[in-house]
């Protein structure tokens, strides 16, 4: 569910972040991972294309070793023209799409909307790919869309959207195999 409550996002989002602060300070082999840009990146209202990817323009320049893991959930909604004027304003930045849903385990307070926001996924994935990699090298993705509609057995997913912890590793394998596939280039 969308956090409205900009308060409760941001005090979510500070767990979050002294989580994996005290990981990296446990073990300093563990990936520097920072949430920026929360406000200007965030919701139906935010306006990002131009806003967000400023945002993280900015951040990016500070550190030549840092990359931007950016995605758009189903609240955001059908707004290609969007996302693609951010792809093409972002610096160093990693695109993953909404991932796909397993209908079948949606609850039935969630299955009449189901199907239709399924589509709207796939037509919103189905119009990026015409500017992400490989057909536009300068902005690699992270196809998790077609890994979660691969994934159709029972335990992939307990709700038909939230993926389980397994698949979360593997889309989790996939970022770091695209960044360092990203490095070498």
């Amino acid at each position: 569910k969308q956090m409205l409550n900009a308060s409760q996002r941001r005090k979510t989002v500070a767990q979050a972040q002294q989580w994996l602060d005290r990981k990296r300070k446990e073990n300093p082999s563990f990936p520097r991972v920072q949430f920026t840009c929360l406000d200007e990146c965030y919701g139906k209202s935010a306006p990002f294309s131009s806003v967000c990817s400023r945002c993280i323009n900015h951040i990016i320049r500070q550190n030549d070793a840092s990359v931007a893991v950016v995605g758009s959930g189903i609240h955001f909604g059908n707004r290609v023209e969007q996302i693609n004027n951010f792809l093409d304003l972002a610096n160093r930045t990693i695109y993953v799409p909404m991932p796909h849903s397993l209908l079948r385990k949606v609850p039935p307070e969630y299955k009449a909307a189901a199907p239709k926001k399924n589509l709207m996924k796939e037509e919103v994935y189905r119009a990026l790919l015409p500017n992400l990699a490989p057909h536009n090298m300068e902005h690699p993705f992270l196809d998790v869309y077609q890994l979660t509609r691969s994934c159709t057995m029972d335990n992939c997913t307990y709700d038909g959207g939230h993926k389980s912890r397994y698949v979360n590793r593997w889309k989790a394998q996939l970022l770091l195999n695209t960044l360092c596939e990203v490095k070498d280039h």
